[in-house]
């Protein structure tokens, strides 16, 4: 579904008015957290957020999560079973949970929800791939800052004199996140083929908006190679 299970997270974690609500919803029940995460009557950026405190964000963080709460991961897998989840879906975030080690896996969830609600106006568009499949001299999937050979090809853009002017607008303690931030935005995520709902489509454009005044100067967006 594109970049919405990372766009749920980012509408919950970057959004700062969010930041002491999330500290609120660490300290609730698992019974309280299970409730809000499936009552389809809270929006969904709601039930993410419920969903992702009883994951347990002490293992499965983010930037601003609360790094105090510790919960088993088998209690949201279970909620996911009893939601009626389907079982490729478990397996998934299972996997998911276990092997990443990020935050992504409690998605999948509220996604489940949105794909229910919207089953018969679920489509699939072609997508915009890049003509050229690499960035300067190295290929575009080898830029990811989540592993260390991708932090280490990112960085190899503060060579670029666009890039290093952009850059210097924002302190030195914050432009290596800023620009691994600024290359996900622009490269990621990009697919011969997404689905697209309607009501994932405020979480795809509006995590730009969440994202950027904490990652990095917008101006990084169009700079050179980025």
């Amino acid at each position: 579904m594109d970049r919405t299970a990372c766009n749920l997270v980012v509408a919950v974690d970057f959004d700062r008015a969010r930041h002491s609500e999330m500290e609120a919803l660490a300290a609730w029940s698992d019974e309280a957290l299970a409730d809000a995460a499936t009552d389809l009557g809270r929006p969904v950026v709601d039930r993410m957020a419920a969903t992702w405190m009883l994951a347990g964000t002490k293992r499965f963080p983010n930037l601003n999560a609360p790094s105090w709460n510790d919960r088993p991961r088998g209690r949201l897998m279970s909620l996911m079973v009893r939601a009626g989840m389907p079982l490729v879906l478990c397996y998934l975030a299972d996997r998911a949970a276990i092997r990443g080690g990020g935050c992504m896996h409690a998605s999948l969830l509220p996604m489940w929800q949105m794909i229910q609600a919207d089953e018969d106006q679920l489509r699939f568009v072609p997508g915009d791939l890049p003509d050229d499949p690499g960035l300067g001299q190295i290929l575009s999937c080898s830029y990811d800052m989540h592993t260390r050979p991708g932090q280490a090809a990112i960085k190899r853009l503060m060579s670029v004199p666009v890039v290093a002017n952009a850059l210097a607008k924002v302190s030195s303690a914050d432009r290596n996140g800023s620009l691994f931030e600024a290359v996900f935005a622009v490269e990621g995520g990009k697919l011969a083929r997404r689905g697209l709902l309607p009501s994932s489509t405020p979480w795809r454009t509006g995590s730009t908006t969440w994202s950027w005044p904490i990652a990095a100067s917008v101006q990084l967006k169009s700079a050179g190679p980025c």
